[in-house]
């Protein structure tokens, strides 16, 4: 591959986009990266990367984003949408017109890397984390598009077009907004405990996670392949609770919410998204995933096979988090 050429990178403007755009410059690649017409890019460093505005909608928009590019990482897609077209629009047509861009005899071969997510393989239980080797089996439209994303990708690969998958957890870091709200809650001293026991769930720090997808690029150990990439050390709820109120000096109330009220809360949240014509605080698809008694995954595999270690652990990270909400007006 053309090291001279760039690194096309979705969603650069989101949360593990940007991200991944920090580490790609930070060992001086050059960066191409696509985000939506609509999107604001002040974050971004304009200055050192191409910005390309795409609609994905129309028809070839994709072409001139992976033009001479040696290498896409896509991470943009929707976690949350009010519909399963909105999610089959967003994650599965999306990748399928990138890869099959890559793919088309032009240039020179691609690497196509994808940001998938546990969701595409489901929850797993307390017993028993899960590994490349289970049966997927998605509980949310989120997850079942997901996974529809990694077999359009599949798909569409040939031999000008190499491809990797990497399945993260809870993503957490700096510029995230999900665990902000967590964050928030602990603030004003009160956070809903779900069940009688907490759920279990693999994290990932934002930058082992850019860390390792940027790795992948032109690594043929990387090709064709899927892996979970996580901190091995599972967590839950109640660690990252008490963790965030050591840092925010708060000693924040436990208010137990019965897994029987959460069908109430998709209606009211089914509703919500209905009358706003977008999705609902917690999309109703994404409520099922609270019920799961864990999300937790292996990253034993991509440990063995390409070396990865996470350098961030949950209390760090979570620690450095807390105070770069506070740093930029975020937490008061």
């Amino acid at each position: 591959m053309d090291a001279t050429a760039p690194v096309l990178v979705t969603g650069a403007n989101g949360f593990v986009g940007s991200h991944v755009v920090d580490e790609l410059l930070r060992r001086d690649l050059p960066v191409r990266v696509a985000v939506r017409r609509s999107s604001r890019i002040d974050a971004l460093p304009v200055d050192r990367v191409e910005v390309c505005r795409v609609d994905y909608e129309e028809r070839g928009a994709v072409e001139p984003l992976v033009d001479s590019a040696r290498a896409v990482i896509h991470v943009a897609g929707a976690t949350r949408a009010a519909t399963d077209d909105d999610y089959e629009r967003a994650n599965v047509r999306t990748t399928r017109d990138l890869a099959e861009a890559c793919a088309r005899p032009a240039g020179a071969p691609r690497h196509f890397v994808l940001v998938s997510s546990l969701a595409a393989a489901g929850p797993s239980t307390r017993e028993r984390v899960r590994d490349e080797m289970q049966s997927e089996r998605p509980i949310s439209a989120y997850g079942r598009s997901k996974l529809r994303a990694e077999r359009v990708l599949r798909e569409a690969a040939s031999d000008r077009l190499a491809w990797s998958i990497l399945r993260p957890p809870a993503v957490f870091g700096p510029r995230d907004r999900d665990f902000l709200r967590l964050a928030r809650m602990v603030e004003r001293g009160w956070v809903p405990r779900i069940g009688s026991v907490p759920q279990a769930l693999s994290v990932v720090h934002v930058r082992d996670l850019a860390r390792v997808l940027v790795d992948v690029v032109g690594d043929h150990r990387a090709e064709g392949r899927t892996w979970f990439v996580a901190d091995p050390a599972p967590t839950d709820w109640d660690e990252i609770v008490d963790v965030m109120a050591d840092t925010l000096r708060r000693r924040p109330r436990r208010i137990p919410v019965s897994t029987g009220l959460l069908p109430v809360a998709a209606g009211m949240s089914s509703m919500i998204g209905q009358l706003l014509r977008r999705p609902g605080p917690v999309p109703a698809d994404r409520l099922a995933d609270l019920q799961a008694e864990a999300w937790t995954c292996s990253p034993a595999r991509i440990a063995r096979e390409l070396g990865f270690r996470p350098a961030v652990t949950l209390r760090e990270g979570l620690h450095e988090t807390v105070r770069w909400y506070r740093e930029h007006g975020w937490l008061p």
